[in-house]
């Protein structure tokens, strides 16, 4: 009977958790869950964007550098534009008819 008191003592103390680490366990919880939030986010948008950009004719390459944008002579045309008193490069879009 004193072998199966000492057995059940000790499983109490092995699965006993200290506040501490059950404050921690939550926090990497909660950290992991704004992680992952985050990165699906910050790749919807990436895609969103993608898909806007190619509607009118451009498409995107992301870079370590940045974003680099080309895009299909056919539908755009590189042109100098007024921007009130400035002349600004800008890109034309052509219908298709």
């Amino acid at each position: 009977m004193s072998a199966i008191t000492a057995d059940l003592q000790m499983i109490r103390r092995l699965t006993r958790f200290d506040p501490w680490a059950v404050m921690i366990f939550l926090a990497l919880a909660i950290g992991s869950t704004f992680a992952a939030s985050y990165w699906w986010g910050r790749t919807m948008i990436r895609e969103a964007m993608t898909t806007n950009y190619q509607q009118i004719g451009l498409r995107t390459h992301f870079t370590e550098t940045g974003l680099v944008l080309t895009w299909d002579e056919a539908r755009l045309s590189l042109s100098e534009c007024q921007a009130g008193e400035r002349s600004v490069p800008c890109l034309i879009f052509r219908t298709q008819e």
